[in-house]
């Protein structure tokens, strides 16, 4: 890019921006008058760096070996104190398990051209596996671009060699000449990610090429195949006699992918499980919630399983109460009949706010399904604990109109004498905030009733008014409602 400006002074200033590989340049000359020859500029060029002689290296911390021309100079006493502090921390103070181990991180960086590469390596979990390695490589290049920050440039290649596979992908950004080039690869229970950045001008240099062909995991003495399911090894050590296998085992119930043929593995833990073992109680409620998670849409099996739980547990609720949340989970028809005949046939007092919403906003977030038992479900609105959020979600349904007026006439008294309430408390508050504001001086006075009001009676005020909202032109108390919200 080149730039002229004129200075205060009334001097000329030619510059030019260039761009090569990790560097940065601004040649500029002062001009004397606006014919001055640019024989300065036209003679700046690049010269072709002679990089030493590439090496093989290998690095048993990061697991791989690589042709580079930086091979790091590191002392092997303080490599072996770095790795045994990380294997020491992985467990905190009070004995939790860390589900994932941490990532090694290394980075090789040419003195004399600053250029850097950047390697990390993830071990997965014991009990990691991948169940779809078309949607797992997915989310990895999904997960590089981010929020749309990013975009791919170019094709996606894969990677496929004897041991190892992946691909090599380069991202850029609108408005910038960097690209950011990725290697990503799998190599038994290991996940490699090699980083680099170069020009769009001039592509990769040598020392980035060199070190992305010739980068190669190196072989692990415990093979394991990722793509093959760990279920059998997680239960078998839930219940090994093992004291330290058992208890990473019960730690990691909520960190697995399960999956439909999970189910009757969990079913069968659920039975087994003892009052006598340690951390009973949090270990099945952590299953059974687990079951709420597996998608099995051409099945009632799950149901089934839900409800038996719920009959053997009736003098626990905490059990109880997490099968509710796992048939709202599962968000299909059947699971939302039997979930409607449990919370009718006896309403659970659940621990907190947070599991009430945990069941309505699963409910909100697939309305046509909810609509099937909404009806039978507008009756526990009676109850404080469920108020709040059985109006809610007929304020949902509503407004997508998967309700229709009429449905609900037989609600309609309850839903108007509450409304005018709200209606009343509103008013009330705002005729204080009234007042208040008058006993201000002139120059300190705003409105009270300008801004939008963010309060709990105004949000219910509002919701009564989508309910209430069809009833419009049938009802003239309900003309009369809308008459004096203005």
């Amino acid at each position: 890019m080149e730039v002229k400006e004129q200075r205060k002074t009334g001097a000329l200033i030619n510059a030019r921006f260039f761009i090569n590989g990790p560097h940065y340049y601004i040649v500029s000359q002062k001009l004397s008058g606006p014919q001055q020859p640019e024989d300065y500029l036209n003679s700046f060029s690049f010269k072709t760096y002679k990089y030493p002689e590439a090496k093989l290296y290998t690095d048993t911390f990061l697991r791989a070996s690589v042709s580079t021309h930086a091979a790091p100079d590191i002392d092997k006493e303080m490599r072996s104190l770095i790795e045994q502090t990380m294997d020491a921390t992985a467990n905190n103070y009070n004995g939790y398990i860390s589900y994932w181990p941490k990532p090694k991180n290394g980075l090789f960086r040419s003195d004399s051209t600053v250029e850097m590469v950047a390697v990390q390596v993830q071990e997965f979990p014991k009990y990691y596996y991948i169940t779809y390695s078309v949607k797992f490589w997915q989310n990895k290049i999904e997960t590089l671009t981010g929020k749309g920050d990013l975009f791919i440039a170019g094709m996606i290649n894969s990677v496929n060699e004897k041991g190892f596979s992946g691909f090599n992908v380069s991202l850029r950004d609108t408005g910038n000449s960097r690209s950011s080039d990725k290697l990503l690869l799998i190599k038994d229970n290991f996940k490699y990610k090699i980083s680099s950045n170069t020009d769009t001008v001039n592509g990769a240099s040598e020392f980035n090429k060199m070190f992305l062909n010739s980068f190669r995991p190196q072989p692990n003495n415990e093979q394991k195949n990722i793509y093959e399911s760990k279920l059998p090894i997680f239960f078998s050590d839930l219940f090994s006699k093992d004291s330290a296998l058992s208890k990473k085992a019960t730690q990691s119930v909520t960190n697995l992918n399960y999956g439909v043929p999970g189910i009757p593995l969990l079913m069968h833990a659920i039975n087994r499980l003892s009052v006598s073992d340690h951390n009973y109680y949090e270990t099945k409620k952590n299953m059974i919630s687990e079951l709420g998670f597996i998608r099995d849409s051409t099945s009632s099996i799950l149901v089934s399983h839900l409800r038996s739980i719920y009959d053997k547990t009736a003098d626990t609720s905490l059990f109880q109460n997490e099968v509710l949340k796992s048939l709202s989970g599962l968000k299909t028809k059947a699971a939302y009949v039997q979930l409607k005949e449990l919370l009718l046939q006896e309403p659970s007092v659940l621990e907190n706010n947070y599991d009430y919403n945990s069941i309505f906003s699963n409910l909100e977030d697939i309305l046509k399904q909810s609509a099937i038992l909404f009806l039978e479900v507008m009756q526990l609105a009676t109850l404080d604990d469920y108020k709040e959020k059985v109006v809610g979600l007929l304020v949902e349904l509503v407004d997508s109109g998967y309700v229709k007026v009429g449905i609900y006439d037989s609600y309609f008294p309850g839903i108007y004498i509450d409304a005018v309430v709200a209606l009343k408390k509103q008013k009330i508050k705002d005729e204080k905030a009234v007042q208040e504001a008058n006993k201000l001086p002139e120059n300190e006075y705003q409105n009270p009733l300008r801004g939008y009001n963010h309060s709990a009676t105004a949000r219910e005020l509002n919701n009564y008014s989508i309910i209430l909202m069809p009833f419009y032109e049938r009802n003239k108390n309900v003309r009369s409602f809308f008459n004096r919200t203005l």
